[in-house]
């Protein structure tokens, strides 16, 4: 389904230890922009709907995308808001290529269409490699273990001076 939030339970893991090397605005944005593929493909009842964004390939894309118009975007959108936020290029990477690649990784295991290697192959070998409940409450246990994380981080920072 486009716009599961059970992607966002690694990107959450990924920002509490991460911290300041990674966005977790930009992380949801790109996998928006990932699954806008697959919702155009559904919409337009075409199949496959997981298709370039859903590769290693086009995970690279995505991070480029985030690098350069992803963060002008995410930085205008903070000033519209009333936030100054500033990401630095080697944050937008690093959210970049974590974003496509757990994408993909996830969409691998669940969906039947997505060809994570192509277009070198057509292969999908991680397909079904463990349930979908599995993978769902390993999506979410990350989310927890980050927002725990997160939290304890903020609460037991030492204080300076």
């Amino acid at each position: 389904m486009p716009f599961t939030p059970y992607h966002f339970g690694p990107g959450m893991l990924a920002k509490s230890v991460l911290s300041r090397y990674f966005s977790f605005g930009m992380f949801v944005g790109a996998q928006i922009l990932i699954d806008l593929e697959a919702l155009f493909f559904m919409l337009s009842g075409q199949y496959p709907v997981h298709r370039f964004f859903h590769t290693y390939l086009g995970a690279n894309v995505v991070a480029l995308l985030l690098v350069v118009p992803g963060r002008w975007c995410y930085e205008k959108a903070g000033r519209l808001i009333g936030r100054n936020v500033r990401v630095s290029v080697k944050t937008a990477l690093i959210t970049g290529l974590i974003s496509g690649y757990s994408h993909v990784f996830l969409d691998s295991v669940m969906h039947a269409d997505v060809r994570p290697w192509a277009p070198w192959s057509d292969a999908n070998p991680l397909y079904q490699a463990i349930s979908l409940g599995v993978l769902h409450w390993g999506c979410l246990a990350a989310g927890l273990v980050g927002v725990l994380w997160f939290v304890l981080r903020r609460i037991y920072r030492p204080r300076s001076g």
